[in-house]
């Protein structure tokens, strides 16, 4: 397990994690001047749960996995 402040101060190594093709998953707002918002646009947030939460920090990758996140969708 980790944590968005635990990657953060681990400046030596690289995080990979799944993402969603939308990267809207969350209600935190990533630094609009972070290299993940200059790639993928500015208003992207992070989730407080998920290995998303390190989504937009300098050491952390996204691996795309989802093509769309709704949260109003379930799968019983």
């Amino acid at each position: 397990m980790f944590t968005r402040n635990s990657v953060a101060k681990d400046a030596n190594s690289l995080y990979i994690f799944t993402d969603n093709a939308t990267r809207t998953s969350g209600s935190k707002k990533i630094d609009k001047d972070s290299w993940y918002a200059k790639k993928y646009g500015a208003g992207k947030k992070y989730p407080a749960q998920t290995t998303a939460v390190i989504r937009g920090l300098d050491n952390a990758f996204p691996v795309t996995t989802v093509k769309l996140y709704d949260p109003k969708l379930s799968i019983e």
